[in-house]
C-alpha cells in the first residue's frame, strides 16, 4: 500500500470513489462528476497550482490531498485544510472492497500528524449523524462532539432573468462591515466552539482564487448602516452543481422582521437568477433564530451532521 499526495491524473478515480462514499451528499448538491476533472485541473494550474507548489517547496502548504494507492488503484483518500487554529479533515473515504484494512485510520493519522507539524492544536471533521460506522471510528480515535449542523433545503422558483434586492433596506456587504460581523459571529458561538472554530474574515469574504478554482460565484448583503450592520447573509453558486448554498443568516437583536425577510428573499432571488434549482443551508444548532426563520420560510431538514474535534498531543 502506497500513501501519497493527490495527482491530477487521479481525478477520474477520485470522482468514482466519491460517488461510492458520498452518494447522498452529491445527490443533494446536484454535482456533475464530469466537472471534477475541470476543478482539479484548476487546482494544479495557474495561479492556484503554482502557489501550492511553492508552498510545498517551503514546506508550508495550506492543503494536503492524501490518497492510498494499491496496484495503481486509488482505494482511499482524505483532504486536510489548515486553518489558523485547527486542521479541517474532509473526504475521508475508503473503497468498499478495501474496508476493514485500516486505510481510513492510516490516512487520518497522517492528516493529524501534518496538523501537529504545523503547530495546530486541534483536528476537526464532520460526519453524518446517522453514519454510525464512521462516527464510531472517529470517537474511538478520541474525537469528541463539538456542534451539530442542520442541513436544510428548499426548492427555488423558476430561474429569474434579472436580479435586484428584495427590499430597500438591503445593500451589498461592505469591507467596513467585516469587523462587526465577525464579532456578531463570535458572540453567537458557545465558548467551546469559539475556542476551536474562531471565525476568520475568509468565512465572510472567501478568497477570489478559491472561488475561481471551484468555478463559484458568491454575493453577500447586509442591512443597517455601514460598519454597524444589523443583519447579514451570503449566497454561493458553483457551476458544476444544481444546488446553491446559503450561509446561515446573522442578525443583531435589533434587526426588524422586514430586514430579516428582505435579506433572505434577496439571497434566494440571487441564487435563482444564477441558475440554482434548490438551495442548501447549513445551520449550527446554537443559531436558534436562523433555524426557526428558515423553517418558517419553507426550508426542510434533510439530515444533521456532527462536527467532531480532537485535541492533538504536542509531544
Amino acid at each position: 500500500m502506497i500513501f501519497r499526495e493527490l495527482r491530477r491524473s487521479d481525478a477520474q478515480q477520485i470522482s468514482h470513489e466519491m460517488q461510492l462514499n458520498f452518494a447522498q451528499e452529491l445527490e443533494l448538491q446536484g454535482w456533475d462528476p464530469e466537472h471534477f476533472q475541470t476543478i482539479l485541473d484548476r487546482s494544479f494550474g495557474f495561479p492556484a497550482g503554482w502557489v501550492l507548489t511553492f508552498l510545498r517547496v517551503v514546506r508550508r502548504p495550506p492543503v494536503h490531498l492524501l490518497v492510498a494507492e494499491e496496484g495503481g488503484r486509488i482505494v482511499g483518500t482524505t483532504f486536510l485544510f489548515l486553518q489558523r487554529t485547527h486542521g479541517y479533515i474532509a473526504a475521508v473515504m475508503t473503497d468498499p472492497s478495501f474496508r476493514g484494512r485500516g486505510i481510513a485510520s492510516t490516512l487520518l493519522s497522517r492528516a493529524e500528524e501534518a496538523c501537529r507539524r504545523r503547530g495546530r492544536t486541534w483536528a476537526v471533521l464532520d460526519v453524518l449523524t446517522h453514519n454510525k460506522v464512521a462516527r464510531d471510528l472517529y470517537l474511538k480515535r478520541g474525537y469528541r462532539p463539538l456542534r451539530v449542523q442542520h442541513w436544510l433545503t428548499r426548492s427555488l422558483a423558476q430561474r429569474r432573468e434579472a436580479f435586484q434586492p428584495a427590499a430597500p433596506e438591503v445593500r451589498a456587504m461592505d469591507k467596513q462591515d467585516l469587523s462587526s460581523l465577525l464579532e456578531l459571529y463570535r458572540a453567537q458561538q458557545p465558548p467551546e466552539v469559539r475556542e476551536i472554530l474562531a471565525p476568520e474574515r475568509s468565512l465572510l469574504a472567501p478568497p477570489n482564487y478559491l472561488q475561481s478554482v471551484m468555478a463559484a460565484s458568491s454575493a453577500a448583503w447586509c442591512t443597517g448602516t455601514r460598519g454597524s450592520p444589523s443583519g447579514y447573509v451570503r449566497a454561493t453558486f458553483t457551476t458544476p452543481k444544481e444546488a446553491g448554498n446559503l450561509g446561515a443568516p446573522l442578525f443583531q437583536p435589533r434587526a426588524t422582521p422586514v430586514e430579516r425577510e428582505g435579506l433572505l428573499e434577496t439571497a434566494l432571488g440571487w441564487l435563482a437568477a444564477s441558475g440554482a434549482r434548490t438551495v442548501i443551508c447549513e445551520v449550527p444548532h446554537y443559531s436558534v433564530d436562523a433555524l426557526q426563520m428558515l423553517r418558517d420560510a419553507g426550508f426542510e431538514e434533510r439530515w444533521t451532521m456532527d462536527t467532531l474535534a480532537l485535541k492533538l498531543d504536542r509531544s
